[in-house]
């Protein structure tokens, strides 16, 4: 069955989506306008709080620019007599004469890093700067036995030794790059061992170590 619509129904349907049309445009514009409005004043207050400089202030004309300089601390008498101080210091805690006598460098870090067997020992110490490192200290007690070894074949007191030592303390410490952190006892102590440990090294390479016990 078909239904036929007057026309006073039709004039009502269309007028009806004429005035949704019109009302869903005109609440779109709504929205729009509220949201630059809010988008306007979020930014005035961005640049408030900022107190961005004016153009003027940014870009001043060629001759109106100013160039401050900060007042300096000290006159230019006192400023260079502190620079020579510091280099008179530098040079006096490292006498000229200890340049002469050093000898044993460390190496540098930037070799250590990808390869750290080839520049640290693995097996046995010898003098400070890996002196009392776990994984080295199975071998101090063999480097007692080569003490007791050298005085016997030497048939000297081992104050001989140590005072011997002692005397080139302040020698051997020169040789080593930086400073090391070690007593004088300690350092003393450490220069009689690992002496007498190569000492027995080179005799049993020569006479064989199965002679040598």
């Amino acid at each position: 069955m078909v239904v036929y619509q007057s026309n006073s129904a039709n004039k009502r349907s269309r007028g009806f989506r004429a005035g949704a049309e019109a009302a869903y445009i005109k609440i779109f514009w709504l929205r729009r306008w509220f949201r630059v409005r809010s988008l306007s004043r979020f930014a005035e207050r961005r640049v408030q709080s900022r107190k961005l400089p004016n153009h003027e202030d940014t870009y001043p004309e060629p001759g109106k620019i100013k160039v401050t300089e900060d007042k300096p601390r000290e006159t230019r008498e006192e400023w260079v007599i502190s620079i020579k101080d510091k280099v008179d210091k530098a040079c006096g805690d490292v006498p000229a004469s200890s340049w002469d006598k050093l000898c044993i460098y460390r190496v540098p870090h930037y070799l250590q890093e990808n390869d750290k067997k080839s520049y640290f020992p693995q097996t046995v110490s010898l003098g400070p700067y890996h002196h009392g490192k776990e994984h080295l200290l199975p071998m101090e007690c063999h480097k007692l036995r080569a003490v007791h070894m050298v005085l016997e074949h030497t048939k000297k007191d081992i104050e001989t030794y140590i005072d011997a030592m002692k005397n080139l303390e302040e020698t051997a410490r020169a040789c080593y790059q930086g400073p090391i952190c070690m007593s004088s006892n300690e350092f003393t102590e450490m220069l009689f061992l690992d002496g007498c440990f190569v000492l027995e090294l080179f005799r049993g390479t020569k006479e064989g170590f199965t002679e040598i016990g």
